[in-house]
C-alpha cells in the first residue's frame, strides 16, 4: 500500500472537521458563498468513507482513522440537529442544484458534447446521494429520486453504474427494486414537511 494513503485520509479528515467549523462560524444562508457551501461537510464525509472502504493498510491504522471519522461524523450530526430545519433547507437547495447539474451533464453526453464517464462525475453523483439520505426523512423527494434514477438509466448503456453505487449500504439513491420483476423504482413516502419553494 502507498504509505502516503493514510496521510491523505488524515488530511481529508482535517478538511472534514474544518468544513463543519466553517459553517458553524458562518451559519447564514448561502448568499455569496454559493452552492456547495452548506453541503461541504457531506462532500468530505462520503469522500473519506470511500477511501476507508478501499483502505488496505494495517489494521491499527484503519481503526484509528475510522475512530476519527466517526468522531467527526458525530460532530456533524450534532451540528445538524442543533441547527434545525434552516440548515436542511440550505442542503435541499444544494441537492436541487447538483441534481440539475447532473441532468445537464447527461443531456450533454447524449448530444456527444461530453463523455458518459465524465457526465456521471462520481463526486457529484455521490454527493447527491449523501444529501438525499440526509433529507429523505424530512422532505418529499420522490421527484428528485425519479429523475436521478432515470438519468442513471440513461447513462448506464455507455457508462455502467460503478460498484460503489450498487447496493453496498452506501448506495445514494434507491435503485430498482430487487423484489420487483418489472424493475420499477421504489418510491419515497411523502413527508409531512414540504420542500422549500423556488
Amino acid at each position: 500500500m502507498d504509505r502516503a494513503f493514510p496521510d491523505t485520509i488524515r488530511h481529508r479528515l482535517q478538511k472534514f472537521e474544518q468544513s463543519i467549523d466553517t459553517i458553524s462560524c458562518h451559519p447564514e444562508g448561502p448568499g455569496d458563498q454559493g452552492h456547495g457551501y452548506a453541503s461541504a461537510p457531506f462532500h468530505e464525509k462520503y469522500m473519506i468513507s470511500a477511501m476507508l472502504d478501499s483502505f488496505d493498510g494495517s489494521r491499527s491504522d484503519h481503526e484509528v482513522l475510522v475512530s476519527e471519522y466517526l468522531r467527526i461524523t458525530q460532530k456533524l450530526e450534532a451540528y445538524v440537529t442543533g441547527c434545525g430545519p434552516q440548515y436542511h433547507d440550505r442542503l435541499f437547495e444544494d441537492l436541487r442544484y447538483y441534481t440539475h447539474a447532473y441532468h445537464a451533464a447527461v443531456c450533454h453526453a447524449h448530444l456527444g458534447q461530453m463523455s458518459p464517464d465524465r457526465a456521471r462525475d462520481i463526486s457529484m453523483r455521490e454527493l447527491i446521494g449523501e444529501l438525499y439520505r440526509e433529507l429523505k426523512d424530512d422532505y418529499d423527494l420522490s421527484d428528485i429520486e425519479g429523475l436521478i434514477a432515470l438519468l442513471d438509466d440513461n447513462l448506464t448503456p455507455w457508462a455502467p453504474v460503478p460498484e460503489s453505487m450498487q447496493g453496498d449500504g452506501r448506495t445514494p439513491l434507491p435503485g430498482r427494486s430487487q423484489s420487483s420483476p418489472e424493475g420499477k423504482y421504489s418510491s419515497v413516502k411523502k413527508k409531512t414537511r414540504p420542500a422549500p419553494s423556488e
